[in-house]
């Protein structure tokens, strides 16, 4: 199970996209990181939803 469900996900990344820093929004739901908030939102713009959403089968080279 992901440590933090798809729809804190989304609503870190809007709260970003809408001017809030990443500080702010870690402290908001409690990420002891806000790395981890960029980090979603590195993903989010390079594949948008699939890239924060955790598969859960190891991928095929």
């Amino acid at each position: 199970m992901a440590k933090y469900n798809i729809e804190t996900k989304i609503e870190a990344i809007k709260l970003y996209k809408n001017g809030m820093d990443s500080t702010t929004i870690s402290r908001k739901f409690g990420i002891s990181k806000n790395g981890t908030i960029l980090n979603w939102i590195r993903l989010w713009e390079k594949h948008g939803l699939d890239g924060i959403t955790r598969t859960k089968r190891l991928p095929r080279y």
